[in-house]
């Protein structure tokens, strides 16, 4: 049988699909689509492409919005198609955004932020990405939990001097569909230079946590999984069940400004692929955003 931890160090490099990960352990790939079926139904395991957007000329955004004049179902799409996460607080009417924009559409951000009213808001750009990947063999798989906290950080991507239409269109494909056979795709040499590796999730987690901080707490709070500046805060996102999120709390809240706690639902967390309608000619050509009070539109 194939040992659980070496599976998922090798799905960390290659993906979790089973011919891949057969030519990369030299195993029938029957068995490691058994094996890694067995970890998704047993240990919950989710996977997810770790791309190094700022490699295609991408420029990431943050906002973050308190109170503000727009309801959750409008803001998961008042920036369509340039957005990549938003997050929605269970509790409280607080909601954040990451989009791809250039320095013009930021401007309009904030001027969006102010059109809507919010008690507190954030704007700023996220100059890079920090991610990480917790090592799998501090997992025990019978009793399903972390025996200890060590984790790695990813190295970053590399920039492409002239990104075209195949090697975006490829990305977007990776990042809705992770088990995708990278041998099927003509650039993918060019590919793997923006993603570099595939990040996972382990244990039954129903909630997504994004802290912004005083403090970077990286490698304070082993769930943490990737890690960005923000002006003078750090962002920082973790995946946890509910006993997870008494523990990350007791870390996070004394050097905390904001936290949203999100459940794993399209309501309250949705992620976007990179904005390929966006792409034309070899370069970035972002909307203009329309204002209204009470309303927005791309």
């Amino acid at each position: 049988m194939l040992d659980s931890a070496s599976l998922i160090e090798a799905l960390a490099k290659c993906g979790p699909n089973p011919n891949s990960l057969s030519d990369f352990l030299g195993r029938p790939s029957l068995e490691i689509k058994r094996e890694v079926s067995q970890l998704v139904t047993r240990d919950g395991l989710t996977v997810f492409p770790a791309v190094y957007s700022e490699g295609l000329g991408l420029r990431k955004v943050f906002l973050m919005l308190e109170n503000a004049k727009i309801s959750y179902d409008v803001a998961k799409g008042f920036l369509h198609p340039i957005m990549s996460i938003f997050r929605g607080d269970l509790e409280e009417k607080l909601f954040s955004v990451i989009a791809f924009a250039d320095r013009t559409l930021e401007q309009e951000i904030r001027r969006l932020s102010e059109v809507l009213e919010p008690t507190f808001s954030l704007v700023g750009e996220i100059p890079e990405t920090r991610k990480f990947i917790r090592d799998p063999h501090c997992y025990d798989f019978g009793r399903h939990r972390w025996l200890c906290e060590d984790k790695v950080e990813m190295k970053p991507g590399a920039k492409l001097s002239s990104p075209d239409q195949e090697d975006v269109w490829a990305v977007t494909q990776i990042q809705a569909n992770p088990s995708l056979n990278m041998k099927v795709i003509p650039h993918r040499w060019h590919v793997r230079k923006v993603v570099i590796g595939f990040m996972y999730v382990l244990g039954k987690t129903s909630l997504v946590v994004q802290a912004l901080t005083k403090e970077d707490m990286s490698y304070d709070v082993p769930e943490i999984i990737w890690t960005a500046r923000v002006q003078d805060f750090y962002l920082s996102e973790m995946h946890v069940d509910k006993e997870g999120l008494e523990k990350v709390m007791e870390k996070i809240r004394p050097v905390s400004v904001k936290i949203i706690v999100s459940p794993k639902s399209p309501r309250f967390a949705l992620g976007y692929t990179i904005p390929y309608e966006v792409f034309r000619n070899g370069s970035w050509s972002y909307p203009k955003i329309k204002i209204t009070v009470g309303t927005s539109s791309t």
